[in-house]
């Protein structure tokens, strides 16, 4: 009795640490844990570090933004470099940064721009295109000669073409791009693309992505200077980059801030599009919430794709004297080695059951022994115990990677029309929020069919412990017949939970749990009638048939 309860309370408290150590661990499958986030952002610049160097190059635009977008309460540093690019660089506070091909070519015009004012309102005046048009006509570089070319055009379907009464904004809008082509303020791949765009539009075929590129040059001109909307297509790869953000703005110059923070810290436009493509409105909340975490954070959330993981109650076991030790030391293993550290979590997560439900057999064994049952004691059937231990640790999975207990966090489509800018007067630009992509098999209803099949298998190894507990038995046949009919409910037992499963999962449904699946439901019973049916028909019934045969010899 006394090895029986040393070895349960042994098992029960291994089994108890390696449980907790498993869900202390900060990794996941589908998800990015908030404190790894954090840990990776440290040493790393910051949004106030990218203000302060841009101040320092005079970019004053760009730093003012990036200066709203920091947490930093009034950096003094900041200021003062701040003051010193005003007075280093006077044109930088007419266009937001250093412009010298701006200054030599609109000195004849009154050009009213301001730091932190938009492009496009002293772009749209005919005076304005008209010197831009001059200076950009002898032109060698190719995307100048394209959009250029593309002015001419008159077939045109989103924008009214730049030949008719309202085609100001295409015509703002294509000066604007060949400035910064001319200027080499836009990255290789997308002036590409707008030259591509361009001699497909001049060559008679369609005209929607040229239209469609320089709407979103336009979301950006509505609420950028010019030195802010030159920083970000710098950093922008590619038309649908592009697009997405502007999207995602929604015309919102705050919105606007943050996608701009972001894609200064990541250095690149594309991934900061792609997690936004992926996950919509709730990515956007997500990106803005690690900006103050600095740039290693941000860029470790968009190379997983991943949304982030709040420790939530955790936080207070991991802050315990006995506890924070451990887990910095978890901390860093995931940053070093996320996969190694995922494995390891599964392998606490099901030594901890095995322990915890080996410890229990023992406390059952050791009660058995005081009350002086000691005939019916038992080896351990340690195959059985590993089973349910691995139905417990992939229950547990599913549970901590939210496949079971929350729903989809996709947002509906976010839009807001744009304010026009002087003289656009022409349409509305419409903005909408990609939504991320919504599979016919989502996380949800995988994790029900996983949840079901895994109990079901439990079940099923159970039945199949029972009959091998019936064969050890030293009795008669007839003897092991009768123990046979007393565990035909076990035998059952599949079927019974496939239906308690699936009328369950109903139940939530009418009582408002829309996340639940219907075919989930229904696939509950499925896997009840097949696993009751292999159970009973190709494991209990031979062998009630052989003890019916050896019973008959026996008798006569």
């Amino acid at each position: 009795m006394l090895k029986h309860a040393a070895l349960a309370a042994g098992s029960l408290l291994i089994g108890a640490v390696l449980l907790i150590l498993g869900a202390i661990m900060p990794v996941h499958l589908r998800w990015v844990d908030r404190e790894v986030l954090a840990l990776s952002g440290r040493g790393t610049p910051s949004v106030i570090d990218l203000a302060r160097r841009a101040a320092s190059e005079s970019r004053v635009g760009p730093a003012l933004w990036l200066g709203a977008e920091s947490t930093a309460p009034e950096d003094s540093e900041f200021g003062v470099l701040m003051a010193q690019a005003r007075d280093r660089d006077p044109s930088a506070g007419r266009w937001g940064g250093t412009a010298p091909w701006l200054d030599r070519q609109l000195s004849t015009v009154g050009v009213g721009a301001l730091v932190d004012e938009p492009t496009l309102p002293w772009v749209l005046p005919e005076a304005t295109r008209a010197l831009l048009l001059r200076a950009l006509t002898p032109s060698s570089d190719p995307t100048v000669m394209a959009l250029l070319a593309a002015r001419s055009v008159s077939g045109t379907r989103i924008l009214p073409a730049v030949g008719s009464a309202s085609g100001q904004p295409l015509d703002a809008a294509l000066l604007i791009g060949a400035t910064l082509a001319e200027t080499r303020r836009v990255h290789p791949d997308l002036a590409r693309e707008w030259e591509r765009a361009a001699l497909a539009l001049k060559q008679g075929r369609d005209s929607v992505l040229l239209e469609q590129a320089m709407l979103d040059l336009l979301g950006l001109a509505r609420v950028m200077d010019w030195e802010q909307m030159a920083y970000l297509v710098e950093r922008c790869e590619d038309v649908a980059s592009l697009g997405v953000l502007v999207s995602v703005s929604g015309g919102d110059e705050a919105r606007w801030r943050s996608l701009f923070a972001m894609v200064a810290l990541e250095g690149r436009a594309r991934p900061i599009a792609q997690y936004l493509a992926r996950h919509g409105e709730t990515g956007f909340g997500t990106l803005r919430s690690t900006l103050p975490a600095g740039s290693g954070a941000q860029q470790a959330l968009v190379g997983t794709g991943y949304p982030v993981h709040e420790p939530g109650g955790r936080s207070r076991l991991t802050t315990m004297p006995a506890v924070a030790p451990v887990f910095d030391g978890l901390l860093q293993l995931v940053l070093r080695a996320r996969r190694f550290a995922l494995l390891l979590k599964y392998l606490f997560w099901f030594d901890g059951a095995f322990f915890l439900i080996h410890g229990l057999w023992r406390l059952g064994q050791a009660a058995r022994a005081r009350r002086g049952i000691a005939r019916d004691l038992a080896r351990p059937d340690l195959g059985l115990q590993a089973v349910f231990a691995l139905v417990l640790s992939i229950l547990c999975v599913l549970g901590t990677e939210r496949l079971l207990l929350t729903a989809e966090t996709t947002a509906p489509p976010r839009s807001s029309p744009a304010k026009p800018g002087a003289g656009l007067t022409a349409g509305r630009l419409r903005f909408e929020v990609p939504q991320a992509k919504k599979g016919t098999m989502n996380e949800k209803m995988l994790g029900m069919l996983i949840a079901f099949f895994v109990i079901q298998c439990a079940l099923y190894a159970m039945g199949l412990g029972r009959v091998r507990h019936i064969r050890d038995q030293p009795v008669e046949d007839s003897v092991k017949l009768k123990l046979l009919d007393n565990e035909e409910s076990m035998f059952d037992a599949p079927l019974y939970l496939g239906i308690a499963g699936s009328v369950l999962a109903l139940v939530l449904r009418l009582t408002g749990f829309e996340g639940v699946s219907l075919m989930a439901s229904y696939s509950s019973t499925l896997f009840g009638i097949l696993f009751c049916f292999l159970l009973k028909v190709v494991h209990v019934r031979p062998y009630r048939q052989r003890l019916i045969l050896d019973s008959s010899r026996e008798n006569a």
